[in-house]
């Protein structure tokens, strides 16, 4: 009998991929500060910039998908590193990573029922098909009522954690 092998099987705890994907935010931020603060002409700096923040774009939904797998404890397969990771991927977008991690887990529990967060969520979004023009606008506002319908899913335990979160988009979005 002839064995055919399947793509079915165990995950792969390989974490180099999520490590090679953080050194390049590291890097390429680096590489877009130093820049933007050596270069001293306007052509030199958009044609040593432009590359470099396009690259950043695409990083950043990197970025926003990093930090939905340090929710479910997958982008640093067996390591204690994803909330500390997610923590820091989701300030930049001024999300709370310790209240966000609980709406998926809620979400699931109760979808499309009553009590579904996500429904919160949609009714307080914005009601047209424009959004994509407002894209920026409308993460700022997403990330406002993530973090306010959020809080009453976070236990008591995770306050300290709740309000480092707090500390930390603060900072992250003063640095933006």
């Amino acid at each position: 009998m002839l064995r055919v092998p399947t793509m079915a099987g165990a995950p792969s705890r390989n974490n180099a991929p999520s490590h090679l994907f953080l050194l390049a935010c590291a890097l390429n931020t680096a590489a877009i500060v130093w820049l933007a603060t050596k270069l001293g002409t306007t052509v030199a700096l958009l044609m040593g910039l432009i590359p470099l923040i396009l690259l950043q774009a695409v990083l950043m939904i990197g970025l926003q998908e990093a930090k939905h797998q340090c929710v479910h404890r997958q982008f640093l397969v067996g390591t204690r590193l994803n909330d500390a990771v997610g923590v820091v991927a989701a300030a930049p977008f001024g999300v709370h990573f310790v209240g966000y991690r609980r709406l998926p887990q809620e979400h699931h529990r109760h979808t499309c029922q009553v009590n579904d967060p996500e429904g919160l969520l949609y009714e307080q979004s914005w009601r047209t098909r424009l959004i994509w023009a407002l894209g920026a606008s409308e993460q700022v506002w997403v990330a406002f009522n993530i973090n306010r319908f959020s809080r009453r899913y976070t236990p008591a335990a995770a306050l300290l954690r709740w309000r480092l979160c707090n500390g930390l988009i603060v900072v992250a979005l003063l640095a933006l």
